[in-house]
């Protein structure tokens, strides 16, 4: 099964692929478009939300 998630900001785009195998393990691709900068604001919604989602998806839960 292949999934594809997209956040979409005004400066930002990323797209996050999954794919889960048989065997049940998960495979995932993320692409930033255009990329992060350390100019950038990481708190930018599309950026936080990408963020959120994949510390959910490693069991981790997000800290404020």
């Amino acid at each position: 099964m292949q999934t594809k998630v997209t956040f979409k900001g005004e400066k930002r785009e990323i797209d996050m692929s999954f794919e889960l195998a048989e065997d049940g393990s998960l495979d995932y691709s993320v692409n930033v478009n255009p990329e992060l900068t350390p100019e950038d604001d990481a708190m930018e919604l599309e950026t936080r939300l990408a963020f959120i989602f994949l510390k959910t998806l490693e069991g981790d839960t997000p800290q404020e």
